[in-house]
């Protein structure tokens, strides 16, 4: 099984430890493919050469509909924080210099 990262740089080490870690448990080949831009993953996942991945809340959103994709959600992530009452809600923030 392929896995991918749509996310930043800074999410590879995790996103393949992650992918080894399923591998494992699951008893089956895993391969995380980190060294192409997130452009081109977020293509591979689209098209199925990539069968799992982890993106960003706004592409999913705006391509969970898109049945030529067949896109299914697995996991989303529960922030502690009481503000996302233990569900997995994003919020995105505007930060505004105050007059």
């Amino acid at each position: 099984m392929r896995f991918t990262s749509c996310q930043g740089d800074s999410t590879d080490a995790f996103c393949k430890d992650l992918t080894a870690f399923i591998g494992e448990q699951l008893s089956i080949p895993s391969e995380y493919i980190g060294d192409i831009p997130w452009q081109e993953s977020e293509r591979r996942l689209y098209r199925g050469e990539i069968q799992a991945g982890w993106i960003c809340g706004l592409p999913y959103v705006r391509k969970k509909h898109d049945e030529q994709l067949n896109l299914e959600l697995l996991v989303a992530p529960v922030m502690k924080h009481p503000r996302y009452g233990a569900k997995p809600v994003y919020y995105s923030d505007v930060v505004v210099r105050a007059k």
